[in-house]
């Protein structure tokens, strides 16, 4: 089997140049400055939650930019994966899945729950299980919107 490197080698070949591009913002947290990543238009974009992540466990640093590349936050997804090729409960298969899957996290995934972590198994939502980032579901009520805002406080 090939080395993680040669693997991501492959596979950034064979990307198309893509030039959709995310600005930065920089943040402080756990006493650090770090810069993560700010959506273009609101709406779900898992792509960016995970690199979110990445960034602020200290995976990728974006030092001072101020604009990031999609193909440079799919690469560093990517990057990750292959990285998780290294631990022995994962096998290239399933990683390679995660992967091709990545185009679908630019624009939000479908998926069917039971409980706010309880996700059916899809190769997209298996990104969060490889690189070890917990997934749920979370809902915010417009404030505006009594009503419902009323009805969700009962619930909880």
């Amino acid at each position: 089997m090939a080395s993680p490197s040669e693997l991501l080698s492959k596979w950034q070949e064979k990307q198309p140049v893509n030039q959709t591009m995310y600005r930065t913002k920089k943040i402080y947290f756990s006493g650090n400055a770090t810069r993560i990543v700010l959506q273009n238009e609101n709406g779900p974009c898992p792509l960016i939650a995970i690199c979110n992540i990445l960034l602020l466990r200290g995976t990728y640093n974006l030092k001072n930019q101020t604009y990031v590349s999609e193909a440079q936050l799919q690469a560093f997804v990517a990057e990750s994966l292959f990285n998780s090729l290294c631990k022995e409960e994962n096998n290239a298969k399933t990683v390679a899945d995660a992967i091709d899957s990545m185009p679908n996290l630019t624009t939000g995934v479908d998926v069917k729950f039971q409980r706010i972590d309880g996700f059916e198994l899809t190769r997209e939502n298996e990104v969060f299980g490889l690189l070890e980032m917990r997934l749920v579901h979370g809902w915010l009520v417009d404030p505006q919107d009594a009503e419902t805002a009323n009805a969700m406080l009962k619930v909880v």
